[in-house]
């Protein structure tokens, strides 16, 4: 994360007398055409790694993740292939599916808008409520990762998280010491190699959807981070410059909800940071100032919840649509492959010329079983108890690893490590301890 030095930091004071105050962050004097400070800036103050070390004399652990989350910002990704934050210009052309056709010129896709007007239609009538929370659907149009409950406990992500930080950040390195570049290159290095060498004993594809999971975990957190870091900012200049602030020397909560929106997590946008998601067009940014305006104002709760379900009726549309244009661009793809089949190389078989390679050699079924019988008449007898089961499983299963797990009640997983670390080494044992020759 870039760092930037908190002394050029502007906080000016706008709102209504009579509503609650609003303030906006700039980096410079806004009189003087200071810019504007984008909330993700906040994680690269002296200020948020001051915060991280005091969390991290109560809570250790948290302190790791949000710290592991702080750096992980930069390797968002939000275009190309395998992004994780949509960024794209939405129009009402595209709820109501009258893009799709011009994206995805198959016949496919012109069903696929139909299906997506129809959808408009319904749900602009209130004849079909939009699914889901707001929340959910606002993460769900804007971004391509796991959704996430408010409250969720995942052991194996957070030994996931533990084992990233200690490659990323070398012993004795302080938070605030890293490179982000040389952050970002470990990063990718890990994901080519599929997280090997974090040494966890996982599938790569099982890892990488942990770190899809871990990429949601960073913009939740780091969206929590800057809310905290935007607010003992405000708390600072309204002691500081009590005059100026023209008010109580603490923020009310409508004031903490505006502060929020724009700097923090939002509640109705699920406790994210819109930050994360600046650059979608005028349809979307439209929505968010009306919902926006109604906290500035301190609009009644209805005039709030009505906003709200716009804003709602919207991501849901968008999130369809978004779903229906991947479903046609995939079956454009298929399209393409089977008109345009790739040359085959010299030598090389069409796949129904090809051996399967999944089914089983008789030849080699034949001696596996006869290694088995060997086993069962000669060493079954000499070992020990758990071994002794392990073996029997196998045997009547045929050889078959996943046949002998269940009838134990266990795990593959688990069966195949017992196999590999205890019993297969102990029949070679016995084995040379009694000279028998199990090749006769």
């Amino acid at each position: 994360m870039i760092p930037h030095d908190e002394a050029h930091l502007f906080i000016a004071l706008s709102g209504r007398r009579s509503g609650p105050r609003e303030f906006v962050f700039f980096w410079g004097n806004p009189v003087e055409g200071g810019e504007w400070v984008h909330p993700i800036e906040l994680l690269g103050l002296g200020r948020t790694t001051a915060l991280l070390n005091k969390i991290k004399t109560s809570h250790p652990e948290l302190s790791l993740v949000l710290a592991l989350c702080r750096l992980l910002v930069p390797c968002l990704r939000y275009r190309g292939s395998g992004r994780h934050i949509v960024v794209e210009r939405w129009t009402a052309g595209d709820l109501r599916g009258e893009n799709l056709p011009a994206d995805t010129r198959t016949e496919f896709a012109s069903e696929l808008a139909l299906a997506q007007k129809t959808e408009w239609n319904l749900v602009v009538a209130g004849q079909r409520p939009p699914e889901g929370s707001l929340a959910e659907a606002f993460w769900e149009a804007q971004a391509d990762l796991p959704f996430l409950p408010e409250q969720f406990d995942d052991p194996e992500l957070g030994r996931f998280a533990k084992a990233m930080y200690r490659f990323l950040v070398p012993p004795g390195a302080g938070i605030a010491e890293v490179s982000t570049s040389e952050i970002s290159s470990k990063v990718n290095g890990l994901r080519k190699t599929g997280f090997t060498r974090l040494a966890l004993g996982r599938s790569p594809r099982h890892l990488n959807k942990l770190f899809r999971k871990l990429l949601a975990v960073t913009v939740k957190f780091c969206s929590q981070l800057t809310g905290e870091v935007a607010a003992e900012l405000v708390r600072d200049y309204l002691h500081h410059y009590p005059a100026l602030a023209g008010g109580p020397t603490a923020l009310s909560d409508d004031e903490r909800s505006l502060l929020d929106f724009r700097y923090g997590a939002c509640h109705d946008l699920g406790n994210i940071n819109v930050g994360f998601f600046y650059g979608n067009g005028f349809l979307v940014g439209l929505l968010l100032n009306k919902l926006y305006m109604h906290y500035a104002l301190a609009s009644p709760e209805t005039e709030r919840e009505k906003a709200a379900a716009d804003l709602h009726v919207f991501m849901h549309l968008l999130r369809k649509y978004r779903g229906r244009r991947k479903l046609a661009r995939a079956q454009e793809r298929r399209a393409n492959r089977q008109r345009s089949p790739r040359a085959r190389r010299p030598g090389q078989r069409e796949a129904a010329e090809q051996p399967d390679r999944r089914a089983k050699n008789p030849g080699k079924l034949a001696d596996q079983r006869e290694k088995l019988e060997f086993v069962r008449d000669r060493v079954l007898p000499h070992l020990r108890p758990h071994d002794r089961r392990r073996l029997e499983a196998m045997l009547a299963a045929d050889g078959v690893r996943a046949e002998a797990a269940k009838s134990l009640g266990i795990t593959l997983t688990t069966f195949s490590r017992q196999w590999r670390q205890t019993t297969s080494p102990n029949i070679q044992r016995v084995i040379r301890e009694l000279k028998f020759d199990d090749s006769e």
